[in-house]
C-alpha cells in the first residue's frame, strides 16, 4: 500500500475512517475529503477568512506547515492516538472542521462529522462509538446540556474543547456538573487553531501549547509567535501575563472607552455589572462635551439592582 502516510490518506479518502452519522451528508464528506487531498496529500496552502482578531476581517493563506504544526501540537497535548474517535459539528468551510480533519488523519483516528446545529448530539445514535475528543461552540454546549438525552451523550465524551466565543459565567458554572475534561481555547484563524488552553472551572488562566510564545505589546495586546509563522501575529486581544507565562484574557482593544482620559474596558465592566443586573443590557459610549466619551448603559427595561 506504499508509505504509511499514503495508507492513512487512502483509508481516510475512502470514508472508512469518516463515520457517516447522517444519511444526507455526502456533500460535507466530499468537502472534508477535498481539503485533505489539497492540504495533506498535495501540501497546498488554503484560503481562509479571518474573524477580526488581528484587525479587519480578511482572506488569508494558511500554509501546509502552519496547519500541520498546529494539528501535531493538539494531538500531542490532548493525547490523540490511533483508533480514537474525534467529533465536530461545525461548517466544513470553517478552519475548526479542517483542523479536526487534519488531526484525525495524522493520529490515524476516526472523524465523526455531524451537520451543524444548535444541539448536534441529538443526531448521534443511542449507541454511538465512544468519543475521545470533541469541539463545540459555547452556544452548542449550552443547548446540549439543557437536554437530558444530549447531556448523557456529552458526559460520555472524554475531552471537550470550546471555542469560537466566550464562555459565560452561567455556562461555566453549569459545566461543573459535567463529566468530560473541558477546555476553553484561545486562538484564531491566523494561527490555524488554538495556541493556548484553559481548563474550565479549574483556572482563569490560559496556558500556551509547547512551542508557542505569547507576549504583550505596548497596549497589553497579545503578540503570538509560533514555529511556523515568519513574523509575530499582533492581535487586538488584551491580556494580563502571569509570572509563570500563562495569561488571562481581559477583552479587546476595540472595546475600550476613553472617558476623560480614563480608559474603561467594556468587557470587564459588563462582566462586573452582570453580577448585579438581571436583564439584558450593554455598555457603550455617548458623546460628552466635557469627557469626550461618556460611559452609557443601555437596557431593555428599567433596571432591577
Amino acid at each position: 500500500m506504499g508509505s504509511s502516510k499514503n495508507s492513512i490518506t487512502a483509508e481516510f479518502l475512502t470514508t472508512e475512517h469518516l463515520l457517516r452519522i447522517e444519511k444526507n451528508n455526502a456533500i460535507h464528506i466530499a468537502d472534508i475529503q477535498g481539503f485533505i487531498q489539497d492540504c495533506f496529500v498535495q501540501k497546498r496552502a488554503i484560503q481562509v477568512n479571518t474573524s477580526g482578531s488581528t484587525g479587519t476581517p480578511k482572506t488569508i493563506e494558511l500554509t501546509y506547515s502552519t496547519i500541520l504544526g498546529s494539528a501535531k501540537r493538539s494531538i500531542d497535548f490532548f493525547g490523540l492516538d490511533e483508533g480514537h474517535n474525534l467529533l465536530i459539528a461545525l461548517p466544513t468551510s470553517s478552519i475548526a472542521t479542517k483542523m479536526m480533519a487534519m488531526r484525525t488523519v495524522l493520529c490515524k483516528g476516526n472523524l465523526i462529522y455531524i451537520t451543524p446545529s444548535s444541539n448536534p448530539l441529538l443526531a448521534l445514535p443511542k449507541k454511538s462509538m465512544p468519543v475521545k475528543f470533541a469541539a463545540f461552540t459555547p452556544m452548542q454546549v449550552f443547548e446540549i446540556i439543557k437536554n437530558k438525552k444530549s447531556l448523557a451523550q456529552f458526559n460520555e465524551i472524554e475531552k471537550v474543547i470550546i471555542g469560537g466565543g466566550a464562555i459565560s459565567t452561567t455556562l461555566e458554572a453549569a459545566l461543573k456538573k459535567c463529566k468530560p475534561t473541558i477546555y476553553a481555547t484561545y486562538g484564531m484563524t491566523e494561527t490555524a487553531s488554538h495556541v493556548a488552553i484553559r481548563k474550565v472551572n479549574v483556572s482563569n488562566s490560559y496556558v500556551t501549547l509547547p512551542g508557542i510564545s505569547i507576549t504583550q505589546g505596548n497596549d497589553n495586546q497579545a503578540i503570538i509567535e509560533t514555529p511556523e509563522t515568519e513574523s509575530p501575529i499582533v492581535t487586538n486581544d488584551i491580556i494580563e501575563l502571569n509570572t509563570d507565562g500563562s495569561f488571562e484574557f481581559k477583552g479587546r482593544l476595540d472595546h475600550i472607552i476613553n472617558s476623560g482620559g480614563l480608559k474603561i474596558n467594556i468587557d470587564e465592566l459588563e462582566a462586573s455589572l452582570a453580577q448585579q443586573i438581571s436583564q439584558h443590557f450593554f455598555i457603550a459610549s455617548t458623546p460628552d462635551s466635557q469627557l469626550g466619551e461618556a460611559i452609557t448603559l443601555f437596557a431593555d427595561k428599567d433596571l432591577n439592582m
